[in-house]
């Protein structure tokens, strides 16, 4: 719009330049004036050919034939004549200076279109020359402008560029700036690790190295052990060799047989006391001294057969000398040499039967004492062999599959018929045997697997019969029948298991085995836990009533192992009938060693009791009139002696009890069967 405005004021300052609009005078109306009075033909034309050379199809050009009034043409002619008049002036300063030549010749018509005309056409000519340097200028404008745009978008290109290479060029810095970094992290966590590693090899080795020091101190001491057993059995030896050189008077004019032995027996001392000397010993050494020991042995029973010899014929020799200084008569010597062997045969009889007067005597509680002592020694001599199996963290599972088949088959024993208690028996020799056996959780489980694991579940087998049958015994005696075959059948199988079973029995209960301990230099609580009594995690002491119950089940336990019968042999593996290698004799022994200690109140008369109510009748049977001077002795002396002893009012119970146990069985001349007794029989 702006372009077509241009041109059309272009045009007027062209037609203004011609003097086309000059206003006209006002004296010379008719000659001076140029009279466009074409037709409107010719006004319609040269408007078209203005209108071609506009751009613009919205610039509308009147004519005078458009004009509908003459007011509006004068009116428009007027405009134009000022318009004229004001911007362009003629170079003249008046009409009068027009020549009349001129004036002549604008007055003609011809000369006014042939005028007209060449106005028209310097018009064009004109407006053409406009608009083409109007274009050209357009033109040449865009070009600059596009020049100039092209090299502002260089420049930003440009700009952008050297952006884009300088973020290039920091990435890439940040980037080596990373990788420096990583690269020396990396390399400070592969030096601290490889210094961990070094750490912990050097920690391995350590262990390794301490492991191996351990396993040598052990085997040391393993062997240490087994050459002082060794050189203890030596000694035994020697002494057993003085002992019976003393007995048989041959301290001086040794028999050569028996020099030779003596001999022998101080060389075989020699030898084991230099093999001990090193500091370190090995298997070698061990082996010599088992193997001296044992010769050791064989001499003293060879010395013992010679010197009973020597003994003989030096008596033989003795009598033949006495016959020959007093002249007698070979019979008199057959009566001294009669004589005398009676006299021998007196004293051992007498030694073999039991000693009921010796009641007080400190000789049975110095031998209860020593048992008790032999027992400690023997569980710490098997808890000493399964303690690296018990200690060792990667046999933690399958020792824990062992208790859990112990102690399943202990806690599944409930009753006294043949068939279940056999099924039972079976069982513990098919584990103890190195055979397969089934626990809970669809397991199994076998003593092969490790050399120690039959002795640590016959340890472990002998302490939970103890606890399970003396618990469940106190509350139901007749239990004590349902779980004493058990022991037995094992007892004949394995003659450790009736050790290790005796040893956790005296644990519980001291008084079984019987040993009083020592009151002297404990405490109270000591005292009454060594023999037996539970302490409670607050330091208070078992009550007497629970603790007698408890008691009375351990002593019915044991009493019912004595007269207990094996199971049948077949599962034993024997074709000869077994007898108990624990029996009634056992039973006598243990009632005389009580017999002869001093009695202690509540104790005493219970463990009394309670054993004679399980044994009496069997006991009864089997000794017959010397177990009634027994009871004799019980009733009219022992009694006495514990009512002496009982002070406190608490415990007059357990008194009364057995007193009238006793008398029921001298009123009725006999002891009544145990109901429990009865059933295993059955």
């Amino acid at each position: 719009m702006m372009e077509q405005l241009e041109t059309i004021e272009a045009l007027k300052r062209t037609s203004k330049g011609c003097g086309l609009f000059r206003k006209p005078d006002s004296n010379n109306n008719n000659a001076n004036t140029v009279q466009f009075k074409k037709d409107d033909s010719d006004t319609m034309q040269t408007n078209d050919k203005i209108r071609s050379h506009s751009k613009s199809p919205e610039v509308i050009w009147k004519t005078n034939a458009e004009l509908s009034t003459g007011d509006e043409k004068e009116n428009r002619q007027n405009t134009l004549m000022q318009e004229s008049s004001s911007d362009n002036k003629p170079k003249y300063n008046n009409n009068d200076d027009i020549n009349d030549d001129s004036q002549n010749f604008l007055s003609t018509p011809l000369n006014k279109i042939s005028l007209s005309e060449s106005i028209i056409s310097y018009c064009d000519e004109e407006i053409d020359l406009k608009v083409k340097n109007f274009m050209l200028a357009k033109q040449s404008d865009l070009e600059r402008k596009e020049t100039k745009q092209r090299e502002n978008v260089l420049v930003e290109k440009n700009v952008l560029q050297e952006k884009v290479q300088k973020k290039i060029l920091k990435i890439q810095d940040e980037d080596n700036d990373f990788e420096r970094a990583y690269n020396e992290e990396l390399m400070a966590t592969q030096n601290q690790l490889k210094e961990v590693h070094n750490r912990h090899a050097q920690l391995l080795n350590k262990r390794d190295s301490d492991a191996q020091k351990d396993a040598l101190r052990k085997e040391q001491e393993k062997l240490e052990q087994k050459v002082v057993k060794g050189r203890k059995e030596v000694h035994k030896c020697i002494e057993e060799m003085n002992n019976l050189l003393k007995v048989h008077n041959f301290t001086d004019n040794l028999p050569p047989p028996v020099g030779s032995c003596v001999d022998v027996l101080k060389q075989i001392s020699d030898k084991i006391a230099d093999i001990s000397s090193p500091a370190t010993l090995t298997d070698l050494d061990a082996r010599s001294v088992a193997f001296l020991s044992a010769e050791a042995k064989k001499i003293i029973a060879i010395a013992e057969t010679l010197i009973v010899e020597a003994s003989r014929k030096r008596l033989e020799e003795k009598i033949k000398e006495s016959e020959k200084a007093v002249h007698i008569r070979s019979s008199t010597a057959a009566e001294v040499a009669t004589t005398f062997t009676k006299t021998t045969s007196a004293k051992t009889a007498s030694s073999a039967a039991p000693q009921v007067s010796s009641r007080l005597s400190p000789q049975p509680a110095n031998q209860c004492r020593a048992i008790y002592m032999e027992f400690l020694k023997l569980l710490n001599s098997v808890e000493m062999d399964c303690k690296e199996f018990e200690e060792d963290t990667v046999l933690k599972k399958y020792r824990f599959s062992l208790m859990k088949a112990v102690s399943e088959n202990v806690n599944t024993i409930n009753n006294n018929e043949p068939g279940h208690l056999h099924d039972k028996v079976e069982k513990f020799i098919r584990l103890l045997e190195g055979g397969t056996i089934g626990v809970s959780g669809d397991q199994n489980v076998s003593t092969r697997d490790h050399p120690v694991a039959s002795l640590y579940c016959l340890n472990r087998l002998a302490k939970k019969l103890v606890n399970q049958g003396g618990e469940l015994v106190s509350s139901r005696p007749e239990a004590a029948f349902i779980y004493s075959p058990v022991v037995v059948g094992l007892w004949c199988k394995y003659p450790i298991f009736g050790k290790l079973f005796l040893v956790h029995l005296a644990l519980k209960c001291p008084f079984l085995v019987p040993y009083i301990i020592e009151r002297e230099g404990k405490s109270d609580l000591e005292y009454f836990q060594m023999l037996g009594y539970d302490i409670s995690d607050n330091g208070e002491l078992e009550k007497e009533s629970l603790f007698l119950k408890r008691f009375s089940g351990y002593v019915t336990f044991y009493a019912a192992v004595t007269v207990s019968q094996p199971p049948s042999n077949h599962l034993l593996g024997r074709k000869i009938k077994l007898q108990s290698p624990h029996g009634l004799q056992n039973a006598w022994t243990w009632l005389a060693r009580v017999l002869g200690q001093p009695p202690i109140q509540g104790i005493t008369p219970t463990a009394l009791h309670s054993f004679l109510e399980v044994v009496g009748f069997e006991m009864g049977r089997c000794y017959g009139k010397q177990f009634f001077k027994m009871l004799q002795f019980l009733k009219f002396i022992y009694l006495p002696e514990i009512k002496k002893v009982t002070t406190d009012s608490d415990k007059i119970a357990p008194l009364e009890r057995l007193r009238l146990f006793v008398d029921g069985a001298f009123s009725k001349g006999k002891i009544v069967r145990h109901p429990g007794l009865k059933k295993m029989i059955k």
